[in-house]
Formats: C-alpha cells, structure tokens, sequence
C-alpha cells in the first residue's frame, strides 16, 4: 500500500511502472481517497503543463536506477519514522505553516532568479556528498541531538535573536548591504573562519574563548545574545575529539570542492534577501513555534529515526548520496527548482506532504 502510494505519487509525473521493475499497481481499498483526489492540485498542474521542467528532468536527466533508489528511499525514510510519529508531532501541513511556505519560496526564488550562477553553486552539494566523508559528522549529529544540554542550547539560540542573521550582525557583518564588495567580504570572512577551523592543531577556544577571532570582531558596547548562544554550541560541538574530527573532515573537504566560494557566495545572496525581507533563519526575536508542534517531538520522533536510519544502513546512506547528487546536478537544478517553487506556491507542497502524512500513519489519510 505504501509502496503502491509513493509510485502513485512520482506516477502522476512520469508513470509507476519508470521507478521500478517490482512496484504493484496504485490498489488502494474502495475507502480510501486514489492517488488523484489526494493530489488535486499537483494533478492540475501536470495537465496544465506548468511542471514540465520537473517531468523531464525525471525522464531523461535521472537514470532509471536513480528513480528507483529515489523511491526506495523514501519508502525505507518512512518505515523508519515511529507509527504514531504523526499523532505526537501534529499534521505536515501544520508544522510547515502559511509564514513557514512562504518564507521558503521567497528564499527558493533567490535562487531560481539568480539562475546558472545558483544552479553551479548547489552543484557542488552534491561533489561534496559523493567527496567528503560524512557518516562521522551523521554519527556527531545524532549524539549531539541526544544531549539534553545541547538540545537546552539550540533552543536558547533559536529564541535569543534572529539565529544565524543575528550572530553575524553582532560580528559587524553587513547583510543588508548590496554592494559586490559586501559579498566578497562575506566569501573571504567565512572561508577564513573554515580554514581556521580544519587547521589540524585548531581549538575551539581560538575562535570562542576571551579574546577568540569572533569576539575580536564585535565592536565595543555591542550587546551579543544571539552570538553568546552560538558560541555555547560551538564549544559543545568543536570540542576535542570525535567531534572536532568529524567536523574538520568535512570542512576540509568543502575548501577543495569549492575552492572559488561559490556556495558561500550563494549562502550571502540568500542571507542577504532573507535580512532585507526580514525572513528569520533558526529563530527570530520573539518567535516561538507552533503551539501544536513539540519541537522535541519533531527531534526524536521525526529527525533522529532518519538520522539513526543514514547511520546504521550504509546502502541507505549511498542511495541517498546517489539521488541527491543526481538531483542537484546544474542541468537537473535548472529544470527541477523552477517548478518546485510552482508546487509551493500553488499549494501542492502541502498536498504533498498530507500524503506523507497518511502513508507514515498506515491510514487512508
């Protein structure tokens, strides 16, 4: 049934029988809603012609072995995710709420406006995935998730300012600023501070203790709440030892994949449409989330099954590593990200995610 529903699903764009030589034809009891009355939208724009970039880039950029990894997947994610996962942490489409959708497209459209540029820079994701190592750093994740103290931590960051936007800002970086110059200031700051970290003698305290590289370029008399609660995770995460390991390997790698900063300069162009527009980044002055949607319920119901799920099955993991790297090639990203703004903004994203919903429950919907 789960199997038949995400088929169904990748069916309403290219046809089941593409994803794999075993996937059952879309039978679902005559209770139960068919694949095109949980997706009226998405259908309608298929048949309008609006997802056409989308469709294409399934059928001749993405080979049928990659469909078919795609495929399962998802279906080994949502098997790995708790029966009731979805009565703890609330309906998908309450979690990604009205202001959540629409912060998202506007920063997707920075991307899709800027065009080839983004595009060659989100390739480099997927060098990265299929370069660096990065089962250590999963590994780190999911421990650190663990940490009632950590996790104490991340929340008092996503509540003290306007996360990542707000600790720079402290620093005296400019995000508001428009000028070419701004940006490559940004590049060379953030490349510095990667460098600095993957050094092999490197310790956390150079950059967050008294007198550390961060705290030299506050100015004085500047209040700093968001970046003293980075700094607390900073320590936590970049202390010596596996951590700091797992952090430096994938830092080190990112420095030879993107030696000319393409995706750090992305990272600004993002960063500074999300401060002009005022859309916060892992927290904002006063935000709380919904009042349904447990943030620790999200943790350990939803992320860290996912997590402990990448961990522990390697062929998962390289699947994983082999969709998304097909799936972030420029000549895919071209076709694929203009029309997945099309699903947000038309609310098929939501539909979308309702199926998931469903399938993760083992219910109709």
């Amino acid at each position: 049934m789960k199997r038949a529903l995400l088929c169904g699903l990748l069916g309403v764009l290219v046809g089941c029988g593409a994803y794999s030589d075993n996937a059952s034809p879309l039978d679902t009891p005559p209770s139960c809603p068919t694949i095109d009355e949980r997706v009226q939208i998405l259908q309608t724009l298929v048949e309008e012609g609006r997802l056409l970039g989308l469709k294409d880039a399934l059928e001749n950029e993405i080979s049928a072995d990659t469909r078919s990894r795609l495929l399962d997947v998802l279906f080994k994610i949502i098997g790995a995710l708790p029966e009731d996962t979805f009565d703890t942490v609330g309906d998908l489409a309450n979690i990604v709420d009205d202001a959540l959708l629409k912060s998202l497209t506007e920063l997707l459209s920075v991307v899709v406006d800027l065009g080839d540029p983004a595009y060659a820079a989100i390739g480099k994701v997927g060098t990265m995935m299929e370069d660096c190592t990065g089962k250590p750093l999963l590994i780190t994740i999911t421990e650190l998730m663990r940490d009632e103290a950590f996790r104490a931590d991340l929340d008092s960051l996503m509540q003290s300012g306007a996360g990542i936007q707000g600790a720079l800002n402290e620093m005296g970086v400019d995000l508001s600023n428009s000028d070419p110059d701004a940006r490559i200031g940004f590049q060379t700051f953030m490349r510095g501070i990667i460098a600095y970290i993957s050094k092999p003698d490197f310790h956390v305290s150079e950059l967050t203790g008294p007198g550390g590289i961060l705290w030299a370029l506050v100015a004085k008399d500047t209040p700093t709440p968001t970046l003293n609660e980075l700094v607390k995770l900073m320590d936590r995460m970049m202390a010596s030892g596996a951590y700091l390991t797992s952090i430096q390997q994938v830092t080190t790698c990112f420095l030879d994949v993107d030696p000319d900063s393409e995706l750090l300069g992305l990272a600004f162009d993002v960063l500074h449409v999300a401060t002009v527009k005022n859309i916060g980044l892992g927290g904002e002055a006063g935000a709380s989330p919904p009042v349904d949607v447990p943030i620790d319920a999200l943790l350990d119901d939803m992320l860290l099954p996912v997590m402990d799920l990448l961990v522990e099955d390697d062929a998962v993991r390289a699947s994983l590593v082999v969709v998304m790297a097909a799936m972030v090639r420029p000549s895919v990203a071209v076709k694929v990200m203009p029309d997945v703004l099309v699903l947000m903004e038309e609310g098929a994203l939501i539909e979308i995610l309702d199926l998931f919903v469903a399938l993760s429950a083992g219910t109709c919907g």
